[in-house]
């Protein structure tokens, strides 16, 4: 994501979640070989749709995963634990 690379996702969850939302690659049926052919072929073959998921992508690293994000982010969790369990 930091490279701005759409992902290939074949996972459920809170992954696809992050995926779905921030419309940043495709996500195909877990298990499915099948599935994840097409994705890899509909994300190869069309520069349309890859454009706008390498641009989802590096905005949700810098928005959302970056480590000037991230730390400051566990620094003010740990902190509150801390706190709470004086």
């Amino acid at each position: 994501m930091s490279a701005g690379l759409p992902l290939l996702l074949g996972l459920k969850g809170e992954a696809e979640t992050i995926v779905r939302e921030w419309d940043c690659g495709l996500v195909y049926e877990p298990g499915n070989a099948y599935d994840l052919a097409r994705a890899v072929v509909e994300l190869v073959a069309n520069p349309e749709l890859r454009s706008p998921l390498s641009s989802g992508s590096a905005r949700a690293f810098r928005t959302s995963f970056a480590e000037d994000v991230i730390y400051p982010r566990l620094v003010q969790y740990l902190e509150e634990q801390a706190r709470v369990r004086r």
